[in-house]
């Protein structure tokens, strides 16, 4: 039976890197949105300020 807890273990463990890979994904892509919108509000700022 050990065998089984083994597969199980390695099940569990699969799906807890997807899931956090996933959440990481999404975490990294926002904060890349957040990136790209201070930069066009800079661009923006420098824009009517013409530097």
């Amino acid at each position: 039976m050990r065998w089984v807890d083994d597969r199980k273990d390695i099940c569990l463990t699969l799906g807890g890197l997807i899931s956090a890979k996933g959440g990481l994904g999404r975490i990294i892509s926002e904060k890349i949105l957040k990136l790209k919108g201070l930069l066009s509000l800079t661009d923006h700022y420098q824009e009517v300020h013409s530097y």
